[in-house]
C-alpha cells in the first residue's frame, strides 16, 4: 500500500510498534467511566494487521500517529459479494477537521475496490453526531440500526 501525503500527513500499514500510540487514540472513543482492555486489544491488533483481508492503517505525521481506520473483507448477500467493512476510524480529538480521516477512507476505499469490493460499511454510535456529519459529507448515507449483543 502506498503512502498518501496531505500537509505533512502520511498513511501507512499499521505495524506492531504502532500499538502503544494506536491504544491512546481508541481511548479517546471512551465514555466516561468506561476502560479498554489492553492486553486483549493488542491480541485483537496483531491478528488485524497479519490478516490479508484485514486493512489497519495509521495516519502520521512528525513521528505521530493521529489517526487510525481498521476494516476488514467480508462477503454478504446484500451486496452480493465482497464488502469492506470498517469496523474503527478515529482521529486524535486535537486534529480533527484536518482531513486525516478523509485520507485513511480514500485510501482504504482505494484498496478496497482494487479486491473488488462493491461497498463499504461502518456503523457509529448515536452520541457522536460530529462523526455522522463528516460520514454523510463523504457520502455515507443512514441505512439500518445496528444491533449487539453480548455472549
Amino acid at each position: 500500500m502506498t503512502g498518501t501525503d496531505s500537509e505533512e500527513t502520511s498513511i501507512r500499514k499499521a505495524e506492531e510498534a504502532d500499538f502503544e500510540m494506536v491504544f491512546r487514540l481508541l481511548e479517546q472513543l471512551l465514555n466516561v467511566g468506561e476502560s479498554l482492555n489492553k492486553e486483549e486489544l493488542e491480541q485483537v491488533f496483531m491478528h488485524e494487521i497479519a490478516d490479508k483481508d484485514s486493512f489497519s492503517l495509521c495516519a502520521w505525521r512528525e513521528q505521530e500517529i493521529l489517526g487510525f481506520l481498521a476494516g476488514t473483507i467480508c462477503e454478504n448477500y446484500l451486496y452480493s459479494g465482497r464488502y469492506l467493512y470498517v469496523s474503527t476510524l478515529v482521529v486524535d480529538k486535537m486534529h480533527r477537521g484536518q482531513h486525516i480521516g478523509t485520507l485513511l477512507l480514500d485510501t482504504v476505499i482505494g484498496e478496497a475496490k482494487e479486491r473488488g469490493c462493491r461497498a463499504v460499511d461502518l456503523d457509529s454510535s448515536f452520541f457522536r453526531t460530529a462523526s455522522h456529519e463528516f460520514y454523510e459529507h463523504y457520502g455515507f448515507r443512514k441505512r439500518a440500526f445496528n444491533f449487539t449483543m453480548n455472549i
